[in-house]
């Protein structure tokens, strides 16, 4: 493929081999093989290297951190947790989990929410 195919998007450039850095919610993965229009701009990647950036993109995001208020229900404490936490701490609606306190600090404390083995 190197710089033999026409862009896809402008029809005028030639597509050449080169290395860019990807960008995804604020996660960079460096110096990703590319294919780039000399003409647009236009990138693509091939199919192994997408499989390389969701691997590396997944690796270096950041934990998923939401605010969320202490609500009641039947006058007991309860914490609503979104999909998109259940998922990422791979819980699952009736399914046991183990609660602890972790402390650094005695200023420093966390609630801990981990998945029990079955």
């Amino acid at each position: 493929m190197k710089g033999k195919n026409r862009c896809v998007i402008c029809e005028k450039g030639r597509v050449v081999e080169g290395t860019t850095n990807f960008e995804y919610r604020g996660v960079i993965v460096p110096n990703v093989p590319c294919f780039r229009c000399d003409n647009c701009g236009n990138i693509e990647f091939a199919p192994e290297t997408m499989e390389y950036i969701r691997k590396k993109v997944n690796e270096l995001a950041p934990r998923v951190i939401l605010k969320r208020k202490i609500s009641t229900a039947a006058k007991k404490p309860i914490v609503y947790l979104p999909e998109e936490l259940m998922n990422a701490a791979r819980l699952e609606i009736g399914k046991d989990v183990a609660l602890y306190v972790e402390s650094s600090t005695e200023k420093k404390r966390r609630l801990v929410i981990e998945p029990l083995e079955e």
